[in-house]
């Protein structure tokens, strides 16, 4: 998701002749952010997080906090079910004792609930 752009140089006021228009220079940025979703389709609980980056890393950081979240929630135990993008797996593999991840179908968007919930 991109979301954000802004004006790198500023444009003040300015006097020109009537009829011309001022120049002045203007540079665009983007900011690019991704959104990760956790949803629970029984108690509609959502926990989300807006990351820098959609890679391993980030999807790590995702997990442990989820992991946080569920504990504090008093969860014991939990599935995560996600397509096979390669940004969707993790580096550390201590989350296992409480998150349990199911690999969809390649090609198959229509099983993911997080799919249908942003509809």
């Amino acid at each position: 998701m991109r979301y954000g752009t802004h004006t790198h140089t500023h444009c003040h006021r300015r006097r020109t002749r009537q009829g011309h228009r001022p120049v002045c220079p203007v540079k665009l940025g983007y900011e690019w952010g991704y959104l990760y979703v956790a949803i629970c389709p029984f108690t509609g609980d959502v926990y989300a997080l807006f990351l820098s980056h959609l890679d391993k890393q980030c999807f790590t950081y995702f997990l442990e906090q989820l992991q946080l979240h569920l504990h504090a929630k008093g969860i014991d135990r939990a599935l995560l079910i996600g397509d096979g993008a390669t940004a969707h797996t993790s580096q550390h593999r201590s989350e296992q004792a409480l998150l349990q991840w199911q690999k969809l179908p390649t090609a198959c968007p229509e099983f993911n609930p997080a799919e249908r919930f942003f509809e």
